[in-house]
């Protein structure tokens, strides 16, 4: 069966992406979150957007290039998801 990932699920993969790029001293462009978050073009197109919108990440051109950073907002919604996560674990045991 396929296991397919909420929104909220693809929204923290997103920016965990964004982050492990960061990591690495490089910004991150939407091929990167692309293959990091391992979604398609048409996903990227909707939930990017959508988390610039709410203020998790920042959008900004550098170099003829958009690239990506998290704000001190999306680090909490990252921290909450994993939280929620881990909750959700123990009471399914």
């Amino acid at each position: 069966m396929i296991k397919y990932r909420d929104k909220t699920k693809i929204k923290s993969e997103i920016i965990q992406a964004i982050l492990k790029k960061k990591e690495t001293g490089e910004l991150a462009k939407q091929q990167h979150i692309i293959y990091g978050a391992n979604m398609n073009f048409k996903q990227a197109r909707t939930y990017i957007p959508q988390l610039v919108e709410e203020g998790f990440i920042t959008e900004a051109i550098v170099e003829d290039h958009k690239i990506y950073d998290v704000t001190p907002f999306g680090i909490d919604y990252l921290k909450a998801f994993k939280a929620l996560g881990r909750l959700g674990n123990q009471t399914n045991k």
